[in-house]
């Protein structure tokens, strides 16, 4: 998962005038029941949450056993909290190494000064890369970090005397 994937999803979720908040994880699914219970909700079971080929599903079915080695979900869940943090901190350096280090034109092209750009560490110019490639591409989704982590390493290696064109997450590098 990473950094990004283990601080798992952010609380709050502004939509316009819609705020959602998810996904409850230091509330306790008893307590969720009986909180959906008095307010006299119907509750939605996705069967998904059940389904072996999810990693998700397959935890919950060992979770009494991390119980028992202190592992809970309370712990992992500020856990990920923690781990959020980290992941806020290094998105907003991310982004100022962006502003200084990148230049887009009209047309979405983007001019990567490799010198200032690879002289940040290593998680911040990944970070930054995958922000730029979904800003560029429009995927939702970042890249696989194989793909990506892949991609950056060739653009610190190469030698910008010879030709460099690579493709990820809908753009051309």
């Amino acid at each position: 998962s990473g950094l990004f994937g283990l601080a798992a999803m952010r609380p709050e979720i502004h939509a316009g005038e819609v705020t959602i908040f998810r996904p409850f994880l230091d509330i306790s699914r008893a307590r969720l029941a009986e909180t959906i219970a008095v307010a006299g909700l119907v509750p939605v079971e996705d069967a998904m949450n059940a389904d072996p080929r999810f990693a998700r599903a397959r935890l919950r079915r060992i979770m009494p056993l991390l119980v028992a080695d202190g592992i809970d979900p309370a712990g992992l869940a500020a856990t990920a909290g923690r781990l959020a943090q980290a992941a806020e901190a290094i998105d907003a350096v991310a982004g100022g190494l962006i502003a200084a280090a990148v230049e887009v034109d009209d047309m979405a092209v983007g001019a990567i000064d490799a010198a200032l750009f690879f002289a940040a560490p290593r998680e911040i110019w990944l970070r930054s890369l995958s922000r730029l490639l979904l800003a560029v591409g429009g995927d939702l989704y970042p890249p696989r970090f194989e793909r990506l982590a892949g991609l950056a390493d060739d653009m610190q290696a190469h030698d910008g005397r010879s030709r460099f064109k690579r493709t990820l997450a809908g753009t051309v590098i």
